[in-house]
This record gives structure tokens, sequence and C-alpha cells, in this order.
């Protein structure tokens, strides 16, 4: 079995090691873990089907099923993706040097702030921010950096002022261990101001925030972005492996529930919860078999798996006729050619398609 998830110092590459040691050591399996921090890149390599299972963020789920910022490629775009199981209900934020003179988001006007241009992800967690402090783009300096772990470290060599970080990364431990440590800045509720929240979610419609419930003890009940991450699977996914594989995550849990700070996680009661409760990407046909077996597989979920099919499908269909369109018109499909962009929002738009929302 093959997986792709994000790179070395991040939480969801530490609970793939661990949880996927186990499952091998069981089985027998052989289990084979990719490490890719570009949420763009595993996506293609899922739609490619050279992948069982691929880490995926919600948002980036969304961005590819809907073809936008930068996913709007040959070989991206939407396809037929499916959900496997849960990886980390992770929370995001933005730490500082602890001695940084940026006490809030309203502080970060000509801050320098890390990102990495292969992920959209990380990228749209910046722009939520600087939304929610009423800030652009314009208003600092991003700092292209070329990995996760480097971007994070970056905070420390004073090399940026910021990041886009989840408190449970193992490069965060690392970091908040350093002498003088870092600190978190508040994403203001929406009782305190409503403003920034509707500022954050201008930008990432899909957003909820919460008390920072895991990770470094500094992030702890700082309020900030939580984001359920997942392992999705492609159109041409053997479901009898991931009927298998989701079978022993549920049979076998206290074998593997502390292998890694966050691998309890994968109970299914999280997965019922957090992902089959709430999902607008449908679940793998294998998952669901497991699901029905068990007797948690609901008439509300049924419902739901079957819509969500029918918008997949149509984005699907609209995309295939879209890259058509844009041969026929000689249009270069690329992310940063304005006519390629505008060609497939206006065929979203004659098509009915509406943005995906959990």
């Amino acid at each position: 079995m093959a997986m792709v998830v994000s790179g070395v110092g991040t939480a969801n590459n530490a609970l793939a090691l661990a949880w996927g040691a186990v499952l091998e050591n069981q089985t027998d399996m052989d289990v084979r873990i990719v490490a890719e921090d570009s949420a763009l890149v595993r996506h293609k390599l899922q739609k490619a089907g050279v992948i069982d299972i691929t880490l995926a963020e919600f948002t980036s789920a969304k961005d590819g099923l809907e073809g936008v910022n930068g996913y709007e490629t040959i070989d991206g775009g939407p396809f037929e993706m499916t959900i496997f199981w849960n990886s980390n209900i992770a929370p995001w934020g933005l730490p500082v040097k602890g001695n940084s003179p940026i006490k809030t988001i309203f502080d970060l006007k000509g801050a320098k702030i890390a990102t990495l241009p292969q992920s959209p992800f990380i990228h749209t967690g910046v722009l939520s921010f600087l939304a929610a402090a009423g800030l652009k783009e314009t208003d600092v300096t991003l700092v292209p950096m070329s990995n996760y772990s480097s971007a994070a470290r970056a905070i420390i060599e004073d090399k940026v002022d910021t990041f886009f970080l989840s408190p449970i990364s193992s490069v965060t431990h690392e970091i908040a261990a350093t002498p003088g440590g870092i600190r978190w800045l508040p994403l203001p509720t929406k009782a305190e101001n409503p403003d920034a929240v509707a500022g954050y979610l201008s930008v990432n419609p899909i957003a909820f925030f919460a008390p920072c419930p895991s990770g470094v003890e500094s992030a702890i009940g700082v309020n900030m972005e939580l984001q359920p991450q997942t392992y999705m699977s492609g159109p041409g996914a053997d479901q009898e492996l991931l009927y298998n594989v989701a079978k022993w995550l549920d049979e076998h849990y206290n074998d593997y529930k502390d292998a890694s700070p966050t691998a309890n996680l994968l109970k299914i009661d999280n997965f019922i919860n957090f992902v089959v409760s709430n999902t607008f990407v449908p679940i793998a046909p294998g998952v669901v078999k497991y699901l029905k077996e068990k007797n948690l597989w609901t008439a509300e979920f049924e419902a739901r798996q079957q819509a969500n099919i029918v918008k997949v499908k149509a984005y699907n269909s609209a995309y295939a006729e879209a890259l058509k369109l844009a041969s026929d018109q000689k249009v270069s499909v690329n992310p940063a050619n304005a006519d390629w962009v505008k060609l497939w929002t206006d065929y979203k738009k004659q098509k009915g398609l509406e943005p995906f929302h959990p």
C-alpha cells in the first residue's frame, strides 16, 4: 500500500509512519510512505492513480474539486475522489518568537511571513489571517520557503516573523523548545470581532474555529482555525484494500493509538463525528461497506453520500468539457493564464455548479 502525506517534521508524517509500521508488522503488508509538502502535488498523484491513499485537508479537497487556487491544470482539477479515513483534526495558527513586538494579528502590517509557493493550503491560511486583520498581501512581505520545516525554523532564525503552522507538528515542538520559545497570535472570536471572522471566512469559507485543544503548551487555549485532514483515495482505488485497512484501523485501534501523539484521533468515533457527518466528498465504497457491517451507516449518511457523488461527478464532467473547449479555442490550460481561468469560471456558472461546503 502506498501513501503520500505531508513532509518530514509534520504531525501527519509522524502519524502515517506510526500506524503504517504497526499495520506492516501485523499483516506483512508492504506499506510505503511518501513525504510531500505540496498538497497540489499530492492531489495530482492521487488523480493519476499512482498512490492508494493521499493526505488532503478539507480546504485542499475543496480547491481541487472546484479547480481553483492553482489546481486548475491539465493533470489537476476535479476528479472522482473519495474519503478513506480521517487523519489529524489539526489546529492551525500564526506563531511568533516569544520576544516579538507583534502581539496580535492587527500588528502584522509590514511583517515578513513565510509561505510555501507549492502549497495553496498554506497560502490560503496566510491570506485568511491577513483578511481577518483587514490587510492585503501587499501589506506584508511574503518570503518563499522550500519546505514546511524550514519555514517553521525561519521564525526562530529571525528570517521571518511568522508562518501558518500547526501546533501539533513535530517541528513546532522543536522551535517551541528553543530559548525564548514561541507564542501564538489569537484569532478574535465572532463575539470579540465579527468583522475579523467575516474577513477570514471571505478567503476560506469552510474554516471553523476553536480554542486550540492540543499541541505545544503555548498554543493551548488560543483561538485558531481547526482543519479536518483526511486520507483520500482515487477513482481506481482497490476497494477491497480500503475495506480491509478500515477494518484493521477500527479493530486494532488499541495496538497503535499510542504510537504517535495524534494516533488516538484515528478512532472510528472521530471518523464518524468529524468526517462522515460533515463531508462534501463521498466516502470510499469499501469503507461504506465496513460502516454498514458495523451498523454505523445511517439514512442521513446515505443521502449525503448520494448528493456528494452527483456533485463530484458534475464537476468532473464539466472540467473535462472545459478542457476540450480550451483545446478547441487554443487557450493554454495554466492557472497563470487569465483567459483559461475565466473560461473555467464562466463554464462553472453556465453549468450551475455551486461551491463545495460541509
